[in-house]
């Protein structure tokens, strides 16, 4: 009895340790040799216990949750065995076993739930959460912190529930949401003082980075400084607490300060276990450093060791980061060929994860190096360029501007075509109407990328000119051939190589006539492949096959033939969800997907109406010129503006056709019509209420209950003209 007893007091003591994040205190205290009194409960509480610590710890390598679980299932004890197989799913995640981290974790969540303790389901959530950013998964991360966040929130867990927003910032981070976890971080401040020193001192790190990524890596500096007299006590936090002000060392160029920083992170780390997620990450960062010093057999060495533990962990993120650096050393050894294909794996592995800064700064480091032509490179300072104007991290949008002046001194003019007041005739660019900021930054993308040879990826909903897009690529693009389009869907499996690689005279029954396929005939020229994600997997097989070796054998004959094209694939679907349930190909979607381009709603670019309105009278045959006709087809331009278009600019096209039509051809009347079909109630209580007061703005105010300001708003809005005027 007094045995137990003093085993129940050591358990205690080092379960208040670990409340205080004291694990190393708390694991001495567990060393202590007691006799073993026979009781299964107090065995399986001391396994708990040591495992959580010696996780924590970073030792990964022992069998307590394994023993924990096996005594608790045998009792009613369903919140300690649900605590068993969270340090489980911890464990398997420690060792790169993503899935059996999964199982083990979903299993501890609902079990958890099942017995009310919703701080613990909470705890699950925040581990699943990192468990999917390892994965890609940043969506579900995020679902899964909101609902721990609003877990801790109803339990009053208002410092658990700042820690779970601090991850949530994290996150972002990770994925290069730079300005929201910003926000996030600048709202925690609020919160601060409710934190433990601890946590106060990991809230600061998180900022520190944040605050350096965007560039202020001064401001980086003093949270830096100020969490260091919060976590001076915490090996691992001490540890992270190095490698960031070697990071930002890093980013300020000052590289022997920055060695000290990471090798002494390094030091530290290994104090408390070798081989862990922290060990890659700053041997990467030493890989960073020995290629800005010039050493690349040095940064090959520590990019190497980085990647084999981070494939050992499967941590996806550090594992993309080391492609890029063995990516640039093969380039400084001469050999371009394997450079080029590290440079893919890593933008590949970057998209997949959805981490934006990476992959932006892994484009903008793959433009720099003399691997790719003039259009390639502006291709990928151009998407790069797009990511770090964004997020405001003006250091990098200077950089790429110097060297995107520096390609437009040695390459051909690109200069756009003028948008005329007239329509194209055959073989001249199509017109695309851009008066606003984003779509003309579409454009500007478009047609400097128009030259390389890379395969662009069209998104956008229907009826944004996706279609249109292609056609001006293809123009700008300085191809001879032929621009040839095919809906990806409408070839059915039994017609897929024929169509696409041609047949011989009598490769089967019916084939009377030779006939060269889709491939052959668009040889010089560019492939338009619509409706991609609609493709069978019989032809996205085939498509992927062509992509690789660009060489062609019709049915039926022995002859390779090679052929140069340049494929635009597009999609109103999201080709991710399409991934997801294994719809559509992963290996393909990277290949469509060397330059995304997305084309904005019309909801999103609405200073575009009233000049695609023009656009289109034009088309229709109305002389839109400076004439007495102006006001009216301005006012029809404002209305259009007022409307809603989920049909985007093929609903505004077909509309303004509908009122020309239904109009017989009368401006006025398309006019009249078209304020029929505005939205009714506001603008028709308005005019109401206006009449009513005889025009009396003010008054028409009051009744309304809004301000004067308010009423002449919506008059503008609204085109509502007083009816005397």
């Amino acid at each position: 009895m007094k045995t137990k007893t003093h085993k129940i007091r050591i358990l205690d003591q080092a379960s208040r340790l670990l409340r205080q994040n004291s694990h190393a205190a708390a694991l001495e205290l567990l060393n202590r040799p007691v006799a073993d009194d026979g009781d299964l409960l107090t065995r399986g509480e001391w396994c708990l216990l040591k495992g959580e610590c010696l996780l924590f710890m970073g030792n990964y390598d022992h069998d307590y949750p394994e023993q924990a679980i096996r005594i608790f299932r045998k009792t009613s004890e369903h919140g300690l065995f649900a605590r068993a197989k969270y340090l489980k799913g911890w464990q398997h995640q420690g060792r790169g076993e993503n899935r059996e981290a999964k199982e083990a974790l979903l299993e501890a969540y609902t079990s958890f739930l099942r017995v009310d303790d919703f701080s613990l389901a909470a705890r699950t959530l925040n581990r699943l959460a990192s468990l999917c950013v390892l994965c890609g998964d940043i969506e579900q991360a995020i679902d899964n912190l909101v609902k721990c966040i609003e877990y801790h929130r109803k339990a009053g867990n208002t410092d658990k529930v700042r820690v779970c927003e601090n991850n949530l910032a994290l996150i972002y981070r990770k994925t290069g949401r730079i300005k929201e976890s910003l926000a996030l971080y600048a709202d925690g401040q609020n919160d601060y003082e409710q934190l433990d020193k601890r946590n106060r001192g990991v809230f600061k790190l998180g900022y520190a980075v944040s605050r350096a990524l965007s560039g202020d890596t001064r401001q980086a500096r003093k949270l830096l400084e100020q969490a260091y007299e919060l976590v001076n006590d915490y090996q691992r936090e001490t540890a992270i607490y190095y490698e960031y002000l070697g990071w930002v060392l890093l980013l300020e160029e000052k590289y022997e300060a920055a060695d000290k920083a990471l090798q002494r992170s390094l030091k530290i780390a290994h104090a408390i276990a070798v081989g862990s997620d922290h060990d890659s990450q700053v041997k990467r960062l030493l890989a960073d450093l020995s290629l800005a010093r010039g050493d690349f057999s040095r940064a090959e060495e520590y990019a190497t060791e980085a990647l084999a533990i981070a494939e050992k962990i499967n941590e996806q993120v550090e594992i993309a980061a080391c492609y890029r650096v063995l990516a640039r050393v093969a380039y400084q050894n001469g050999n371009n060929c394997q450079a080029r294909e590290w440079f893919k794996k890593a933008v590949n592995l970057f998209s997949h994860l959805s981490s934006r800064y990476e992959m932006a700064l892994t484009r903008y480091q793959a433009a720099l190096c003399g691997l790719y032509t003039n259009s390639e490179r502006t291709a990928y300072l151009y998407l790069a360029r797009e990511y770090f104007e964004a997020e405001g991290i003006e250091s990098y949008v200077r950089a790429i501007d110097q060297a995107l002046e520096s390609i437009e001194k040695t390459a051909p003019e690109n200069k756009p075509s003028p948008v005329q007041h007239r329509l194209p005739a055959d073989g001249e660019c199509p017109v695309i109407i851009a008066a606003n900021y984003k779509m003309k930054k579409v454009l500007e993308f478009a047609r400097h990328v128009a030259r390389s040879e890379m395969n662009i990826l069209l998104t956008g909903a229907t009826g944004t000119g996706k279609d249109l897009m292609a056609r001006y690529i293809h123009y700008h693009s300085g191809r001879k051939g032929k621009l040839i389009t095919l809906n990806a869907a409408a070839i059915p499996n039994s017609m897929v190589e024929a169509e696409l690689f041609g047949y011989a005279r009598g490769a089967f029954t019916g084939a009377e006539f030779e006939k060269p396929g889709i491939f052959e005939v668009v040889d010089g020229g560019t492939f338009y492949l619509n409706e991609i994600a609609d493709a069978t997997p019989e032809f996205q097989a085939k498509l992927l096959e062509i992509l690789e070796t660009r060489c062609v054998r019709r049915l039926g004959e022995n002859i390779t033939r090679p052929v140069n094209f340049r494929l635009i694939a597009a999609t109103n679907h999201d080709l991710n969800e399409r991934i997801k349930n294994n719809l559509f190909r992963l290996d393909l979607f990277h290949r469509l997907n060397e330059i995304p381009i997305d084309l904005p709603p019309l909801d999103k670019r609405t200073d575009d109406i009233p000049a695609l309105v023009e656009y289109f009278l034009l088309n229709l045959g109305k002389d839109v010129r400076e004439n007495g006709n102006r006001r009216e087809i301005e006012r029809l331009g404002a209305l259009m503006g007022h409307r809603s278009w989920p049909g985007n600019v093929r609903h505004l096209w077909h509309e303004v056709n509908r009122l020309w039509l239904a109009s017989q051809f009368n401006l006025e009347r398309m006019l009249v019509l078209a304020e029929e079909n505005l939205p009714r109630s506001e603008r028709e209580e308005l005019l109401t209420m206006l009449r009513a007061t005889g025009w009396n703005r003010r008054e028409a105010a009051r009744r309304l209950g809004v301000s004067e300001a308010t009423v002449r708003y919506r008059m503008r809005k609204y085109n509502i003209y007083e009816e005397n005027e």
